[in-house]
């Protein structure tokens, strides 16, 4: 008998001290998969990786970056406004999740935030801020006056004399 209870006693032992190490090795599989599936477009099935990911270990800056850009794809503007404001408290993902937080306020009409959003990433100098340029997701804020102040200085230089006037209104 006392064999029996100390071969279980080593077995939830072992099951203890296993489980984390199981549970690491599966999240390390998640991102990888999650990755395939959006280079795939198969944005529904890429979501629920994600969540698993960011609920089990939300200090994941790329798990967070990667599931605003999956709600995104979903029209899940909230959800993906969420999700980069998290990945924005990363310093590595920081000014691409202010960049895409800023896109999904103006998604959700919230121009004020967005444009204060995008005007942070600009600040960081680590990002192109050429691409708003083309951006579908930019689109909600192109007819606003502050949407040209966000390109860089030579870009604007580059305008129609209307349109720098415009900006040089603006400042």
């Amino acid at each position: 008998m006392r064999r029996l209870l100390s071969w279980m006693a080593f077995c939830c032992a072992a099951v203890i001290t296993a489980a984390p190490v199981a549970a690491q090795t599966d999240t390390a599989a998640t991102l990888p998969n999650a990755l395939r599936l959006i280079q795939a477009g198969k944005f529904a099935a890429a979501a629920p990786l994600l969540e698993t990911m960011t609920a089990g270990q939300p200090p994941n800056a790329r798990a967070w970056s990667l599931l605003g850009y999956v709600r995104g794809q979903l029209k899940d503007y909230a959800g993906a406004l969420d999700a980069n404001l998290t990945a924005a408290t990363f310093i590595p993902t920081r000014p691409a999740a202010l960049y895409n937080a800023g896109l999904m306020y103006g998604q959700l009409g919230r121009k004020d935030s967005a444009f204060a959003l995008l005007e942070r990433a600009k600040a960081t100098n680590r990002l192109d801020m050429t691409q708003i340029g083309a951006d579908p997701d930019a689109a909600p804020l192109r007819d606003d006056p502050r949407f040209a102040l966000l390109f860089p200085t030579a870009v604007v230089g580059s305008l129609p004399p209307d349109q720098i006037q415009l900006v040089l209104d603006m400042a």
